[in-house]
């Protein structure tokens, strides 16, 4: 049997201003900020 897509729409694409609050994607933002440099931190211990 084989593997087929459920849906035959494209869907839509992700828009994150018609998702997101703007407290939300700031939220996003910070957080993905403090990742970033702590990965970095990391990174470059390692090295």
């Amino acid at each position: 049997m084989a593997v087929t897509r459920m849906h035959t729409d494209p869907g839509k694409s992700y828009d994150p201003n018609k998702e997101l609050t703007n407290n939300q994607r700031k939220r996003f933002s910070d957080i993905a900020n403090k990742a970033e440099e702590k990965e970095s931190s990391v990174n470059s211990m390692i090295l």
